[in-house]
């Protein structure tokens, strides 16, 4: 098994990478298990959810919001949520690490559904 690259901890856990700062090898070793894994690292605690569970947890969501009369925030709001969403260490490819759903589109963004939280509780 190859040996981690690089072992400077130049990172803050939970933060977003920022050039100049931190390192990069140390950065995707925090936030990419297919890295960690290949550099003998311990597997990440919170994997991504499967599809089963992500789809589960997108028709709760989306059977709520169906309920309420599909209400949505206004663009500040969303502005807001998606800003906290970025900078969170489970947000990867525009989607929740820790529910699985898509947090940015035009219909289908949990984060655009007025009656949805943060799973983590961050809006």
């Amino acid at each position: 098994m190859p040996k981690r690259p690089c072992t400077c901890d130049r990172y803050q856990q939970g933060q977003p990478y920022e050039p100049g700062r931190d390192c990069r090898l140390c950065w995707i070793y925090a936030h990419h298990p297919k890295f960690r894994a290949l550099w003998g690292g311990a597997p990440l605690a919170q994997e991504d959810p499967g599809l089963l569970e992500r789809s589960l947890d997108f028709m709760r969501s989306l059977t709520r919001h169906v309920r309420a009369g599909c209400p949505q925030v206004s663009d500040e709001v969303l502005a807001q949520r998606l800003a906290l969403c970025r900078t969170c260490e489970f947000f990867h490819n525009d989607r929740c690490g820790q529910c699985g759903c898509h947090l940015v589109g035009a219909v289908f963004a949990k984060a655009r559904w007025q009656h949805e939280q943060c799973p983590i509780g961050k809006w």
